[in-house]
């Protein structure tokens, strides 16, 4: 889903930019890129309690409270304020890429099962899920946070996939996958030994020696009919995709 279907980096740059509006007003002192700058290595380092035992909610406004308090702010409401506009403006901004549901629709007409898998926290990526009304148009959704929760695993581990195919009722030689992340998507798919994995390299990236190497790479979500149609032509056998 992530980077793939949304591109949820834009979504974020768009938060933070209310975030910042919002951290000028109620104290008019704060060094915005600053306070970007800690919160966001905070973010990365740990984005929810990995005990799973602090509400994702609460654990990121901790995190603004100690961005904030890197600049002498220790004002626990004001982080609670800015958590609240961070995610509630990123859901705002948490739209479908151009021409997605149009291609979801057409492989479904055409025969196709679509899924998404997406991994992290259950709650956060069933928001994102409920604001795009996924569940209308994709045939079933994995979320990785559940996976775990279940005793399983997320993405690049093979259960995650080898589960999507048989909720999509094939054998993974029937399946493809595409997915913005080399180490996630790409490898992910080759661990449960897909039909393909392709790669959304919107940008270009070099990609490292020493592989994974995706089968395919293309610039945009929406090129998948074509590669649908390529293999087809030289593998004719009933395909199932799924998409992260």
């Amino acid at each position: 889903m992530d980077d793939t279907l949304v591109m949820t980096g834009d979504a974020d740059l768009k938060a933070y930019t209310d975030v910042v509006k919002l951290a000028k007003r109620l104290h008019g002192k704060v060094d915005a890129p600053k306070l970007l700058g800690a919160w966001k290595q905070l973010f990365l380092r740990a984005p929810w309690d990995p005990t799973h035992q602090v509400h994702v909610d609460e654990w990121r406004s901790g995190l603004w409270q100690q961005a904030l308090q890197a600049q002498d702010i220790h004002d626990a409401d004001m982080a609670k304020a800015l958590q609240e506009r961070f995610r509630a403006s990123r859901l705002e901004h948490f739209v479908m890429d151009h021409g997605i549901k149009e291609m979801v629709g057409e492989l479904k007409q055409q025969g196709y099962k679509v899924l998404v898998i997406t991994n992290g926290h259950a709650e956060i990526q069933r928001g994102k899920l409920r604001r795009l009304g996924a569940a209308d148009f994709f045939d079933a959704i994995l979320v990785g946070g559940e996976e775990i929760a279940a005793g399983h695993a997320e993405k690049p581990a093979a259960s995650i996939f080898l589960k999507a195919c048989q909720l999509a009722g094939c054998t993974p030689d029937q399946a493809i996958h595409i997915g913005d992340s080399l180490m996630a998507d790409v490898q992910g798919a080759l661990n449960a030994k897909l039909a393909a994995a392709i790669l959304v390299n919107r940008r270009h990236k070099v990609l490292p020696q020493g592989g994974p190497y995706p089968t395919h790479i293309v610039e945009h979500v929406t090129e998948l009919p074509r590669i649908l149609e390529a293999l087809q032509a030289t593998n004719p056998v009933e395909v199932a995709q799924e998409m992260s």
